[in-house]
Formats: structure tokens, C-alpha cells, sequence
């Protein structure tokens, strides 16, 4: 989450008070500006911009909320860069100055708490997180009641972790009982209520329960559509995992439209170069692939990839997945030898992404199969098959 900070509205006793005050004002500032460059996707300017503010507070001795506010949001930076150590100790450090100005157990602290449990799921450390979030959760209930509209963003947060720790049926129950709550406090087009709608359909999905996802999706599409204004990005999202369904569906007739329709919301909200926007390019270009309209996808995917590797890295999982994309529009169309080398490096980015989690990637499977595919149809034999995985991950495919 980002937050911003308001500066102090009070006026200085001292000459000492007045230059602590300016001094938390250009912190602010600078801050503020961070905040902006995160929200737009610019993490490399972000970064700058809170560790400014940071050295900022840290020279003056401040150690207040707003210094929490922004090592939390330099934590998220890191966090989305993939940089989990270094937004581990971030947010870390934002959750102790918080307890220290703030008390140990307050609505504040919970949120430092919830932002951490979300940050070791990211990085696969589910028991962790798991703990973490229900931590918050229990201060969240504690601090604003087990049925308010505070509390179900912990709910939500609780769920995520439930689910990646393997335990689905207490995770579907607590998506129901965010969506209970929003109904309950909130408005028939509450973009909060579509939210809830959307991230119980997202959590059917990955089940296979196809067919409640979709009514789910359609929906919180539904209610945000009256108000798209109201929040841009999940109506986006909505749009989008609407349509990627309809495509794995065998209905990319139906979710042509719906792709088109997330991509102008994403790039009018975000701006041309931001990941949501990628995803979109690559949800439209799948359509259209499944559509067998290839000269149509292979630009948006290449986009799409190309958006993703400024942002990400080369070497990040998600540009793998782009490059399997690409890869797939190519061998489609014929072109074994455009697809070959894609392909070969999606892999590469697989088994290099397991190796730093210390585990198997559970797309290395999938990953490896997609190459061998490819590879037979280009007339490869067995023994040179084997020989080419091996090459790429020595002993793993054994």
C-alpha cells in the first residue's frame, strides 16, 4: 500500500523548532514525490526519492509515524523490485519505529504487521506470513471490531496467506466473510464490494471452479463499470482475469472484447509503460493467439515483453512468462527457429528462479515440457533432447 504524508500544521515555538519543522516538511516533500513515482510504476525514482527522505529523518533523529510511513513505502518499492531481503528489513524497521511513537498495539501497528505478512508471502515464506497476517488480524479486530470495513482488509490479507499455505477451505471462508462485510457496510456499487467479489472469483479460479469465477467476475466488472472512476486499477484488473478466463475457456471471441477494454483502462490510469498495462498486452495477445489471429498478438506480446524487461530485469519470472508467450505465437505460426531460443531462455529463467528460492519453481515442470515439445517438433532426438536440458539444469531432468 502507499501512503502518503501530511505535513504538520502547527507554527514553530524556536529558531531550533522552526528548522525541525522545515526539515520535516522537505522529508514530506520528498516523500510525497516517492509516493507519486511508486504509484506510477517508476520504482527506479521511487527508491530515490524515500531513501532521501529517509536520510533526511535519520539525520534530524525523527522517528516518528511519518518516518514510518516512509520506510514502509521504501519496503513496498523493494518488495515489487523482487528485493525481499532488503524490503524484509524496511518494513521491519517501519513496524519498530511505529511501536515505539505510536504504542504497541494500535490500528497503525496492525498495518505495519498486514504489509510484512504480505511481503514474506511474496517471498514464499508462507507459515511466516501466515502468522504475521493473523497477528494483525487479531490487533485489527481488537482495535476496530471483528465486522468493520478495517477488519476485512485483514480478512483479506489472512485469506491470501491461508491459501498459499495449503489450507483452502479457511481461506474461501474468510473471502465469503470479507464479501459479507462489504455488502453489509458498504453500497450496492462499493468498489470495496466489487474488490471482495473479484478476489474470491480469483481464488475459485486457481481451484478450476471455472464457472462461480466467472459470475464473480462478472459482477465486480458489473459494479465498477458504473463507476470506473472510482477505482481504475481494479476495474482493470476485473477486465482482465475476466477475459484470461474466457480465453483458457475456449471463449476468446467473449474475452477479445473484455482485453481490449482492460488495456484502455490500464493505460489511461497508469500510463503506457507500466506492468498492468504488460499484463494487458500479454491477456490480449493470448486471446488473439487462441483466435489464430498470430500477426496481430506478436506485436502486443513483444510489447508486452518489452515493457516487462525495462521494469523487471531480464532475468525476472514474470518476463519468463512472457517470453513462453512469444514463443508460443512463433511456433504456432511456423517459425521454429524464432521460437527456439525464447523458449530456451524461459526455461533458463525458471531454473535459475528455483535455485534462489532454494526449491523446485512450480513452473519448471510446465517450463521444461513446453522446450521438449519444441524441440521434437523441430526434429530433435531423444539423446540430444536430454543432452539440451541437461545443459540447462545439470542432473534435474535425470
Amino acid at each position: 500500500m502507499i501512503e502518503k504524508i501530511f505535513g504538520p500544521g502547527s507554527k514553530p515555538a524556536s529558531a531550533q523548532e522552526a528548522a525541525a519543522m522545515i526539515g520535516a516538511e522537505l522529508a514530506t516533500r520528498v516523500s510525497n514525490s516517492g509516493a507519486d513515482a511508486l504509484r506510477a510504476g517508476d520504482l527506479e525514482r521511487a527508491e530515490r526519492m524515500f531513501r532521501q527522505a529517509i536520510d533526511l529523518d535519520e539525520k534530524a533523529g525523527r522517528a516518528d509515524a511519518n518516518a514510518a510511513i516512509r520506510l514502509g513505502n521504501l519496503g513496498e518499492v523493494l518488495k515489487q523490485q523482487r528485493r525481499f531481503d532488503e524490503a524484509e528489513l524496511m518494513m521491519r524497521r517501519a513496524l519498530t519505529v511505529e511501536r515505539s511513537s505510536g504504542g504497541a498495539r494500535t490500528p497503525e501497528v496492525a498495518g505495519r504487521l498486514r504489509n510484512l505478512g504480505g511481503l514474506l508471502l511474496a517471498a514464499g515464506r508462507q507459515s511466516e506470513a501466515e502468522q504475521t497476517c493473523r497477528e494483525a488480524l487479531e490487533m485489527a479486530e481488537a482495535c476496530t471490531g471483528p465486522d468493520s470495513a478495517a477488519t476485512a482488509d485483514y480478512l483479506t490479507s489472512c485469506a491470501m496467506a491461508m491459501q498459499e499455505s495449503a489450507r483452502p477451505e479457511r481461506a474461501e471462508a474468510l473471502y465469503r466473510r470479507v464479501v459479507e462485510i462489504r455488502q453489509r457496510v458498504g453500497k450496492e456499487n462499493d468498489a470495496e464490494l466489487a474488490k471482495a467479489m473479484y478476489n474470491l472469483g480469483y481464488f475459485l479460479q486457481r481451484f478450476n471452479r471455472v464457472g462461480e469465477a466467472e459470475s464473480l467476475y462478472r459482477k465486480a466488472v458489473e459494479v465498477w463499470r458504473r463507476d470506473p472512476r472510482g477505482d481504475p486499477q481494479g476495474f482493470s484488473l476485473a477486465l482482465n482475469n475476466l477475459g484470461m478466463l474466457l480465453t483458457f475457456s475456449n471463449r476468446a471471441g467473449e474475452a477479445e472484447p473484455l482485453c481490449r477494454e482492460a488495456l484502455k483502462v490500464a493505460g489511461s490510469t497508469y500510463g503506457s509503460d507500466h506492468l498492468e498495462v504488460a499484463t494487458c498486452l500479454c491477456n490480449l495477445a493470448n486471446a488473439l493467439s487462441a483466435l489464430r489471429r498470430w500477426t496481430e498478438a506478436e506485436p502486443l506480446m513483444r510489447r508486452a515483453l518489452e515493457i516487462k524487461e525495462a521494469k523487471l530485469g531480464p532475468n525476472d519470472p514474470d518476463v519468463a512468462v512472457c517470453l513462453n508467450n512469444l514463443a508460443n505465437i512463433l511456433q504456432s505460426s511456423g517459425r521454429l527457429n524464432e521460437a527456439e531460443p525464447l523458449m530456451r531462455r524461459h526455461l533458463e529463467i525458471i531454473v535459475a528462479a528455483g535455485k534462489a528460492m532454494g526449491r523446485k519453481h512450480p513452473y519448471l515442470e510446465p517450463a521444461a515440457n513446453n522446450y521438449a515439445r519444441l524441440l521434437l517438433e523441430m526434429g530433435c532426438s531423444h539423446a540430444d533432447l536430454v543432452a539440451k536440458l541437461d545443459r540447462i539444469a545439470p542432473g534435474m531432468f535425470a
